[in-house]
């Protein structure tokens, strides 16, 4: 807006444009801090959540604790850990184990396992084994095509 020409204006109309300028000035600087504070923000929540491996709420709470909003600090990490689980995919794995003499085929039963790694996988069958009973074995892990 230009207020330099004011020969054909009134001082009410010239009062608006200078109004209307300040405020568009104000609201670029708010808009430019908003963009820096985001920008430290997600900056942070990476660093934390990928890099330094921090859980969803313990990133939550650091940044909180660093001055962050809290309500942009739990949408930002929710965000991430989303962004994560669409990132990875899963497989399947089938296990074998043996209970009171007889074998077992987690296929056979229906109860197929997903899992990001073998590890992972490894400890989801061992804990679906732990509550069949103690005397369960695993006999085998197959990742499954």
């Amino acid at each position: 807006m230009d207020i330099t020409n004011t020969k054909n204006i009134s001082p009410r109309e010239f009062q608006t444009r200078i109004f209307v300028e300040n405020l568009y000035k104000n609201l670029d600087k708010i808009a430019s801090t908003s963009e820096k504070i985001n920008n430290k923000l997600s900056k942070r929540a990476n660093e934390l959540f990928y890099e330094d491996n921090y859980n969803e709420d313990e990133c939550v709470d650091i940044l909180i604790y660093e001055g962050f909003d809290s309500n942009a600090s739990r949408h930002l990490v929710s965000g991430l850990k989303d962004k994560i689980a669409k990132q990875v995919p899963l497989e399947k794995y089938d296990y074998c184990f043996e209970n009171n003499g007889k074998t077992f085929s987690a296929r056979e039963l229906g109860n197929v396992i997903e899992a990001s790694s073998q590890h992972e996988a490894e400890n989801l069958i061992k804990e679906n084994l732990a509550l069949i009973g103690p005397s369960v074995n695993l006999l085998s892990i197959t990742k499954l095509n």
